[in-house]
């Protein structure tokens, strides 16, 4: 009996080992994948799984986290699992084993979950294995961090030439003209805004003779990147005079001219060599090309050439032609005419024959682009010197010297007008110091007003004002001139003038329908000062038309006359006030009884009424007249 409990104990010890050593075996791990770094306010989706290293029967799950942080915005379970949203709980009768995905969820952070924080997202599993008596459990959780942007700051705090601040630097401005220096070299320093941010184009730069362009550029966190322009001059003092003094050749005829640059010079056909001479104007420039020279019978082209100190160059072309022994020039060209002559911008209406042109451009035009070709290659085309113009009157001479030596020239004449032209608010900001007029001419739409920036640099500058505002409703273009001690007083009151009344019925039943203008002035009542307007009438009246001006009494409901000799001239009129209201500008005599303008298109029906009534009246008249009786002699 002893025996047999023992072998029963021995079995139960091995019967329960077994199943501890199976309990101990088995095992299951989770996890959760996604990413775990977003942007604030960004959706992102993670993925939940699980690892058996034995058969899984069942299985329940949770996901659990912080619903101030975050919101799902989709689910999708996998593999016969069910998944609550509103609980996070998570079952599936799913048979697996190793690795098995049961679900995935889009989260969306909340205005809450901000930059630089972070929140947990967590998971607990339990699940049975094959037989259903080992209880499996696993958790797992992944961080998620809301990244700090990265910075975007690009601007300079400070930025410096050879250790001096820019005049005039802003982290907004980012191109500086520094004018002219006679340095060799300058020193650019840049302090950035944001720590974070990096800069190039700093340190020592040298300077090349004319205009330099630095950049320096400024590198964000971000990778957001600023250019820094700074421009600057560096002066010349080096002589760019490459003309000669004087040019002689030992035989033939050469009349020579510093700006010409081409010769033909015509020699005996017992000259076979030639010396070329020739002097400079400045002592710092330097001659090739001259001396003795051996000629061939007919074409024979030589070169001379002038550098400058600065080393630009000018060449003077010299084709000496030698006779035959029968005394002929042979296959010599006399074209001297021109192929092309164009103006970039104007059309000069070109033709080879026509030697003189005559060209109109505003002030703002300084220089011209001017192309010129000859049109036989051997002919030598000489150009001006320079196409910049002055005010006024300036003659542009393109010459053709033809193989031959015959000389044509083709002149153009630019007037470069004295007065400034109409432009916008814009334009004239951009160009003001290149108006040159003692007046500003500025284009205004209707109710359109100058700016503080533009009238205080008109004022200081000492520049009278012309205002030309145009009408968009009527199409009527009016302008005021203001001196410029009267600007300020002028913008005090308002410039603004419709032509349409406030009591359009009361005006037709005044002026009785008259045909006219009504000026109708926003402003109330008198003016600082006496202001002159100038209408354009041009659509409604003719040059020399005599018109009168009424002003209405509003009090009284009537018209009363303030000049009867407002002339049109050239379709313009002006007109004086020292008061605002409304205004009638009319041919028709607004004092008498009736006010019966016969152009006025408002009675053309009756007046083409009243001829058909004469005319059929005078008809009748005819038709009834009676007739005359005659008379037999009496026997």
């Amino acid at each position: 009996m002893k025996r047999i409990l023992i072998l029963i104990f021995f079995s139960l010890i091995l019967v329960f080992g077994h199943s501890l050593l199976g309990v101990q075996a088995a095992s299951v791990a989770t996890s959760i994948t996604g990413t775990s770094t977003i942007n604030a306010g960004q959706s992102f989706t993670l993925t939940f799984s699980a690892n058996a290293s034995e058969t899984v029967r069942t299985f329940t799950a949770r996901v659990s986290y912080d619903k101030n942080l975050l919101t799902i915005e989709g689910s999708n379970p996998t593999g016969g699992a069910v998944f609550n949203a509103s609980t996070g709980a998570i079952s599936s009768t799913a048979v697996f084993t190793g690795s098995h995905q049961f679900l995935t969820i889009t989260f969306k952070a909340t205005s809450a979950f901000v930059a630089g924080s972070n929140t947990q997202v967590n998971l607990t599993f339990e699940g049975s294995n094959d037989t259903g008596t080992t209880i499996l459990k696993a958790s797992s959780s992944l961080r998620i961090n809301v990244a700090v942007p990265k910075s975007t700051n690009n601007n300079l705090s400070a930025l410096t030439v050879d250790g001096t601040s820019v005049s005039g630097f802003s982290a907004g401005t980012v191109t500086y003209n520094l004018g002219s220096t006679n340095a060799s070299s300058i020193s650019i320093g840049a302090t950035v805004q944001d720590a974070k941010a990096t800069v190039s184009g700093t340190g020592t730069k040298n300077l090349s003779y004319g205009a330099n362009s630095f950049k320096v550029t400024v590198t964000a966190e971000s990778g957001a990147k600023k250019d820094y322009t700074i421009n600057i001059t560096r002066n010349d003092p080096r002589s760019t005079n490459n003309y000669l003094s004087s040019l002689t050749v030992s035989s033939g005829t050469l009349n020579f001219n510093r700006t010409t640059n081409s010769y033909t010079v015509i020699v005996e056909n017992d000259v076979t060599s030639v010396t070329i001479g020739a002097s400079v104007e400045d002592s710092k420039s330097s001659v090739s090309g001259t001396g003795a020279k051996t000629i061939s019978v007919y074409e024979n082209r030589f070169s001379v050439v002038v550098t400058a100190e600065n080393g630009s160059r000018r060449t003077y072309a010299i084709n000496i032609v030698r006779k035959d022994s029968d005394g002929f020039l042979g296959n010599v060209s006399r074209d001297n005419k021109l192929e092309s002559l164009t103006v970039e911008g104007y059309d000069i209406e070109f033709d080879p024959e026509k030697l003189t042109y005559e060209l109109f451009v505003d002030l703002l035009i300084e220089e011209l682009s001017i192309s010129a070709k000859q049109s036989d290659a051997k002919a030598t085309l000489n150009v001006p010197e320079s196409l910049v113009l002055e005010v006024g009157s300036n003659e542009l001479i393109f010459e053709v010297v033809a193989e031959s030596g015959e000389v044509r020239q083709y002149v153009i004449t630019v007037v470069r007008s004295d007065k400034a032209p109409l432009l916008s608010q814009n334009q004239t900001m951009d160009v003001f110091d290149r108006l040159a007029s003692d007046e500003i001419w500025l284009s205004l739409s209707q109710n359109e007003r100058i700016s503080d920036e533009l009238l205080t640099k008109i004022k200081e500058n000492g520049k009278d004002l012309v205002l030309v505002i145009k009408d968009e409703a009527t199409s009527f273009i009016y302008q005021y001139f203001i001196a410029n001690r009267d600007i300020d007083g002028f913008m005090k009151d308002s410039y603004e003038l419709t032509f349409t009344s406030d009591q359009p019925e009361k005006f037709k039943e005044l002026t009785n329908h008259a045909m006219g203008i009504t000026l109708n002035f926003r402003h109330q009542g008198d003016y600082q000062k006496l202001r002159t307007l100038i209408l354009d009438v041009s659509s409604q009246y003719a040059n020399d038309e005599v018109l009168m001006l009424y002003y209405f009494d509003q009090q009284n409901e009537k018209f009363v006359l303030k000049s009867e000799e407002v002339k049109v001239v050239d379709g313009k009129v002006s007109i004086e006030f020292a008061s605002a209201s409304e205004y009638f500008l009319t041919r028709s005599n607004l004092q008498t009884s009736s006010s019966f303008d016969l152009f006025d298109p408002h009675y053309l029906p009756y007046i083409v009424l009243g001829e058909f009534l004469v005319i059929l009246i005078l008809l009748l008249l005819l038709l009834t007249k009676p007739k005359k009786r005659r008379f037999k002699p009496i026997d």
